[in-house]
């Protein structure tokens, strides 16, 4: 239009002209104004989307955290109280680690040349010090916490890893016992620096060639930021990446809580015997966590009218201390309940009440133990619970006749 009119000016009288030139110039100003509060409309309708659009954002985040199906079960099962045999260790003052066949493996605090000691509960003797700290051959600075023992033909092995020379040590155990020296059949190299900002905390086996690793959330330095808890199948001979799986898919927050972001997903782990299943039982939500490996599926199974996640916006002062310690055989779960508030805790104390799930995350019966302990063990070999107690630096064993195949829990 307004072109039109610019050409017809030049053929109208002056007085016609001089209309037609203010009549452009308001129709300009006419529809620059538009213009003008089209684009303030148009900013602050984008602002608002933008902000509407985080708004979902953060609440989706919130909810869709946990990476899998939650139920939710009740509190209520039949309880059994368990009686049982306590066991001292004879000149060892050292922190349960695993049992298999009877044999205890400890962690060494009482020399620093070598990170484990063997004890035979039965004779409560100590069968020697195994896996040598230090420089030298097959001697590695650190060795992590045994997560999993497994049985190859009539020997007992697991596998360490030495974060500081990267390297996967299968430890046959049986063997080092015998020869009353370590045996190491296997050290493969196996980097992760060029993969993770920290090291891998739990190794596990599930095939010959295929291991389950986790690494936890920790606080880097120096941007001071908070990994997220990631597990993945990687294989052992070329260190490659086959799956990740992610219980939650990022770490919390938790700016207000006097309990550290990083120890806020924290939970213990139990591989099921058959290596298809792994379960997590959580410090800080009274929540299992049960993982399909080969689908890498997550099952979460809370239980009601407890805490939940809004635990975390918290101080914590007040918060409930869940879940201690899990163990498992084929058929059930056992967790150590703590059910303890954050600021009743201390470092000895001990508890005496166990809950046992299915693998399919149903709460099937309640432990109560006679003797309260701090830590849960089973006996990869045969499936015995111990129970070991700080304060005390007692072993005990759990009378378990109960549990059998006629009369299952």
């Amino acid at each position: 239009m307004r072109l039109l009119l610019l050409m017809s000016k030049c053929q109208l009288p002056s007085m016609m002209q001089s209309w037609c030139i203010k009549d452009v110039i308001s129709y300009d100003s006419i529809i620059y104004d538009e213009m003008k509060r089209f684009e303030i409309r148009a900013c602050y309708v984008s602002s608002l989307i933008v902000l509407l659009s985080s708004i979902m954002e953060l609440s989706c985040t919130s909810e869709k955290n946990f990476q899998g199906e939650l139920e939710y079960f009740e509190d209520h099962a039949d309880e059994t109280e368990l009686q049982s045999h306590p066991i001292r260790l004879s000149n060892t003052f050292t922190p349960l680690v695993n049992i298999v066949d009877s044999k205890a493996l400890c962690f060494n605090v009482t020399r620093g040349d070598f990170a484990f000691e063997i004890v035979d509960i039965r004779k409560g003797q100590i069968l020697g010090d195994f896996c040598p700290i230090g420089h030298g051959h097959n001697e590695f600075l650190s060795l992590l916490p045994i997560q999993q023992i497994y049985q190859v033909g009539d020997e007992w092995k697991t596998m360490l890893f030495a974060p500081n020379e990267s390297r996967m040590v299968t430890w046959n155990i049986t063997e080092s016992i015998k020869k009353q020296q370590t045996v190491y059949e296997h050290v493969v190299p196996y980097s992760w620096k060029d993969k993770s900002p920290v090291s891998y905390s739990k190794q596990v086996v599930i095939s010959d060639d295929t291991l389950l690793l986790y690494t936890p959330s920790v606080s880097t330095f120096p941007n001071d930021m908070v990994t997220d808890p990631i597990y993945q199948t990687r294989t052992l001979g070329t260190n490659e990446p086959i799956r990740e799986i992610r219980v939650f898919a990022h770490c919390i927050d938790g700016k207000d809580s006097k309990v550290l972001p990083e120890n806020l997903l924290d939970a213990s782990f139990s591989l099921k015997p058959d290596r298809k299943k792994f379960v997590e039982a959580m410090n800080w939500l009274p929540q299992i966590n049960i993982v399909d490996i080969s689908s890498g599926r997550v099952s979460g199974f809370r239980m009601k009218n407890t805490q939940d996640e809004d635990v975390f916006e918290t101080d914590m002062d007040c918060a409930l201390f869940c879940y201690k310690r899990v163990v498992s055989d084929d058929r059930y779960i056992y967790a150590l309940w703590s059910g303890c508030a954050r600021n009743e805790l201390s470092a000895d104390i001990a508890f005496d009440m166990v809950h046992v799930f299915d693998w399919n995350g149903k709460l099937v019966r309640k432990l109560k133990l006679d003797c309260p302990v701090s830590d849960l063990v089973m006996d990869f070999h045969d499936g015995s619970l111990y129970g070991w107690n700080t304060e005390e630096q007692v072993l005990y064993k759990y009378d378990m006749n109960f549990r059998s195949s006629k009369n299952p829990l």
